[in-house]
């Protein structure tokens, strides 16, 4: 990723195979299997049963996540969709993804016009948008709040009305454009279509007034660490060119579902670590949320281990991680 790309909430790293996208982190929950849907530029529209038609969908890994100011940087590769998919022309030289939406590098006004972009569940088909202004600033949470989601739960079952895996400090703006939940990670964007923030949350009691956006400035603070982070190393090739040295993370979540003797079994079984190796895994999810199950090198062969063990009902994730 470049510098430019930071202002982006997509962007492409390659123009026929990798695409970035800026959402919220609570939408990609650790350890979960994530989707990201685009719409062909043929689509025509519903099709039967409310689908819609001209639409594909592409598994995304999480390269980056922030908790405390809920954002989430996605990456999905194209390679194997291009061909099949609406979006290739036979008479391009490349996949040319939905051009990407700029970050706004001010601070915005109370008062700006602002349109809420996502999609919403509940009967509402495809993408909606809700017109309002911007109506304040906020540094923080003090009372309780909602995420943007579908069922008033986060994807870890808990309770998405608990404040403490909040930032007091996050940057978020505050409009009365009506936030609906599945609008989580969907741009709030002023006349131009310019992103003033990211969809995040419905503060209560605040009512009509307490739709909240983590603000554009978070973004922009977040996509410049991890455009640093992805930097990495190149490695010349014989044939001059240079490839990004890099190891992928197998990394398991904690869970409220599974008992510690089957995680324990599995990550034995499958992982083939020692008593000792898995029962420090597991301490270190249970008290730090994440631990680390192994480090490898081959690409194929840590995906290949991360989807035995999701198989297994864990909660893994692939993290690449960039050598220095």
């Amino acid at each position: 990723m470049s510098d430019d790309s930071t202002k982006q909430v997509l962007a492409r790293e390659d123009a026929t195979t990798l695409v970035y996208l800026l959402t919220a982190a609570h939408v990609a929950a650790p350890g979960y299997r994530i989707e990201v849907v685009f719409s062909s530029s043929d689509a025509e529209g519903i099709g039967e049963e409310g689908s819609f038609s001209g639409t594909t969908s592409i598994p995304a890994s999480v390269v980056g996540r922030n908790d405390k100011s809920d954002l989430a940087l996605l990456r999905v590769d194209l390679s194997d969709y291009i061909m099949n998919t609406a979006f290739f022309s036979s008479t391009a030289d490349a996949f040319d993804p939905p051009p990407p939406l700029k970050l706004s590098n001010k601070r915005a006004k109370v008062g700006t016009q602002a349109y809420s972009i996502g999609y919403p569940s509940g009967g509402v088909v495809g993408a909606a948008m809700t017109s309002g202004i911007v109506c304040g600033n906020a540094r923080g949470l003090v009372t309780g709040r909602v995420a943007v989601g579908d069922t008033g739960k986060n994807e870890t079952g808990g309770t998405t009305n608990d404040t403490t895996s909040i930032d007091e400090r996050t940057r978020y703006i505050v409009t009365d454009a009506a936030m609906a939940g599945g609008m989580s990670g969907g741009p709030l964007v002023d006349s131009n279509g310019v992103v003033l923030g990211v969809n995040a949350l419905i503060n209560m009691e605040l009512r009509a007034l307490g739709n909240y956006a983590v603000d554009a400035s978070e973004c922009l603070e977040f996509l410049l660490r991890m455009s640093k982070r992805l930097g990495g190393s190149n490695d010349k090739q014989s044939d001059g060119s240079s490839v990004t040295a890099c190891t992928y993370r197998i990394v398991l979540y904690n869970d409220r579902f599974n008992k510690r003797e089957r995680v324990e079994g599995v990550l034995k079984e499958v992982a083939s670590l020692n008593i000792t190796e898995a029962n420090k895994i597991m301490m270190e999810a249970h008290t730090l949320g994440r631990g680390v199950v192994r480090e490898i090198s081959d690409e194929e062969d840590a995906k290949s281990l991360c989807e035995e063990l999701r198989r297994e009902d864990l909660l893994v994730e692939l993290e690449v991680v960039m050598m220095k």
